[in-house]
């Protein structure tokens, strides 16, 4: 099964159909091996997955309780019209979450480099101010005393 990894972030690419009988099964143990070798966000890419049975949504709910368990996030990307429909049919549809491509999933997943520098920027500031106060009422409570 094809990775491809972007710091912590992996794209995991399946290219069988994840039904009963082995892959479904081989594919949960290898998302719960990557969560537990510490990558903390997966994308499933399940665009080469042409049909998955119940037990495909089984190993793909199990894998999602493993990633929540974990502090993770298991998301998915890239599945076919069919698959959705049979995700759908499900109550469980609800508890992925899903997007058309790995792509859209990684620009969503990773701000823009410009917001990045803003939140850090506005993030200091606001550390320096909290640390400001925190010291000028410390210094006062002192020269009272």
């Amino acid at each position: 099964m094809p990775n491809k990894a972007i710091g912590e972030r992996l794209v995991l690419s399946p290219f069988e159909p994840l039904v009963a009988g082995g892959p479904a099964d081989a594919f949960e143990r290898h998302v719960r091996q990557l969560f537990q070798s510490g990558y903390r966000s997966l994308v499933v890419d399940l665009s080469n997955v042409p049909a998955m049975d119940s037990a495909g949504i089984g190993a793909l709910l199990r894998a999602h309780a493993t990633a929540r368990r974990m502090n993770s996030t298991l998301r998915i990307a890239g599945a076919r019209a069919d698959v959705v429909r049979d995700l759908d049919l499900t109550p469980l549809a609800d508890v992925f979450e899903m997007s058309g491509s790995p792509d859209s999933m990684w620009s969503a997943a990773l701000p823009s480099p410009t917001i990045r520098i803003i939140a850090a920027a506005v993030l200091g500031t606001a550390l320096g101010a909290a640390l400001v106060w925190a010291g000028s009422s410390t210094w006062r409570r002192r020269k009272r005393a």
